[in-house]
C-alpha cells in the first residue's frame, strides 16, 4: 500500500499514522497516552488523532486489519519501468554469480517478477519484487 507523503489523517501528517500504528499493534492493550507517545504528541493532545483513526476504521479497541495494512504502508515513490529494466539485468547477474560461486551454499532455482515488469505497458504503482527460492 502506498500513502501520499503530503497527505493528512485529520489534522495530522499521513506519515505519522503508520509509525503510531506500528507501535500500537505490538501491544495487547493500549490507552490514549500510549497513542500520544507512539505518535510523538504532547500528553493530552491525542484525542483528535484517536477520533481520526477511528473514523477511518484504522482502530477500534485495538488496531484493525485496515490499520495493520496502513502500518506497513510506504510513501516511497514508485519504481519506473525504465529503472526496473536497468535493474533487472544487474539482478540476474548477481543470481548467476550466486549459482556459479561455490562460496554460496545454496543455488537460486527460480526468480519471480511482480509488478511493472509483468505488464506489456507500464502502470502507475508498479514495482519489481524479485523472489528467490533456494535449494542446496
Amino acid at each position: 500500500m502506498r500513502i501520499d507523503a503530503k497527505g493528512a489523517v485529520g489534522q495530522y501528517p499521513a506519515l505519522l499514522v503508520p509509525t503510531a500504528l506500528r507501535s500500537l499493534r505490538q501491544r495487547l492493550q493500549w490507552k490514549l497516552p500510549d497513542l500520544e507517545a507512539a505518535a510523538g504528541l504532547r500528553a493530552g493532545s491525542g484525542r483528535s488523532l484517536l477520533k481520526a483513526l477511528r473514523d477511518q476504521g484504522l482502530i477500534t479497541a485495538d488496531v484493525t486489519q485496515a490499520g495493520m495494512t496502513r502500518a506497513s504502508a510506504s510513501a516511497a515513490k514508485a519504481v519506473t519501468r525504465a529503472t526496473a529494466e536497468r535493474a533487472l539485468p544487474q539482478f540476474l547477474e548477481r543470481v548467476a554469480e550466486v549459482n556459479q560461486n561455490p562460496y554460496y551454499l545454496a543455488k537460486v532455482v527460480r526468480v519471480v517478477l511482480f509488478g511493472i515488469m509483468c505488464a506489456s505497458t507500464p502502470f502507475e504503482n508498479g514495482l519489481v519484487f524479485p523472489q528467490t527460492n533456494t535449494a542446496n
